[in-house]
């Protein structure tokens, strides 16, 4: 027996009456996968049978943790640039309302 994914190499299956073939899908990527299999006699190739699986892994725990970094920089970024901004405003108010040495004419 030999399987093989999508379009990639044919891997020779485990068995002699009954096959298997351990497969990690977390090292692809997410989506519709099509799993063939044929067999050998010692002369002739069977006919291909496959079935399409959909893979869904779940993301990792160092993925998760890299969002929530990668959020608290944005949400840390947009408040510098909050407080930046507030600052230029007030200062500004500040030196509107600061009377001016110039003599009134």
């Amino acid at each position: 027996m030999e399987v093989r994914i999508n379009d990639g190499p044919w891997i020779k299956a485990i068995g002699t009456t009954s096959w298997n073939l351990s497969w990690d899908s977390t090292i692809v990527d997410d989506g519709g996968k099509t799993i063939h299999a044929r067999s050998f006699d010692g002369t002739d190739y069977s006919s291909e049978v496959s079935v399409t699986v959909t893979i869904e892994n779940a993301p990792s725990q160092e993925a998760e943790d890299k969002l929530i970094w990668i959020a608290v920089g944005v949400i840390i970024v947009i408040v510098v640039v909050i407080l930046f901004i507030l600052y230029v405003v007030i200062r500004r108010k500040k030196k509107k309302e600061e009377p001016t040495d110039k003599p009134p004419e």
